[in-house]
């Protein structure tokens, strides 16, 4: 399994810089890839009252947006160190929290001393209640709640980043590619886990 996930993790970086570098990854991610019953059965309200999408127009914008939704992946993922004991499942979730803790320390500067909205929800992040939900799961409904839930997640990530990498700052553009590659390549690895 280890061989699979390595090889599907390379194919999937590959992908993310090809799209990064020609401009191609554009639109909702999350739209391109889950119709509508995929979306429920992840357990997404699409008509969610709380969803804000902010529009990404400097490193401002992005941090305000990223820097909570960075923070509620790491919520999720220190989850799991007591709700399951799944090795692929843990080994990931340390990845997750291992990136973007320094992600969201190189990012709060860029805040320049605005207050970050954590009631915000941004593209791709739980609502409460799936968080509760998901706090409470254990083992095996643990496992497949985390791994679809993260994806969605990850793609709400991605579609963000993908705004930011188009606004001519170089150095954010840069964090941006690299937070699209990274977390394409563990999307593919949950998507993996979840077969």
């Amino acid at each position: 399994m280890r061989k699979s996930l390595r090889i599907g993790s390379v194919g999937a970086a590959f992908l993310a810089t090809l799209l990064a570098l020609s401009g191609c990854v554009s639109g909702t991610f999350m739209d391109m890839n889950m119709n509508m019953n995929q979306k429920e059965e992840m357990g997404m309200d699409m008509s969610h009252g709380g969803m804000h999408s902010m529009p990404i127009t400097d490193r401002t914008t992005f941090a305000l947006a990223m820097i909570p939704h960075h923070e509620q992946a790491i919520v999720m993922s220190e989850y799991a160190m007591t709700n399951t004991q799944n090795l692929d499942v843990l080994e990931l979730a340390n990845q997750i929290i291992a990136e973007q803790a320094p992600e969201i320390k190189q990012m709060t500067p860029w805040l320049n001393g605005q207050e970050v909205d954590r009631s915000m929800i941004m593209q791709g992040m739980l609502a409460p209640d799936q968080l509760a939900k998901l706090a409470k799961a254990k083992d095996a409904e643990f496992d497949e709640l985390y791994i679809k839930y993260m994806i969605m997640h990850h793609e709400g990530a991605v579609q963000m980043a993908t705004e930011a990498a188009t606004l001519g700052d170089d150095e954010l553009s840069a964090f941006s590619k690299s937070v699209i590659s990274a977390q394409l390549t563990e999307i593919a690895i949950l998507k993996n886990l979840l077969k």
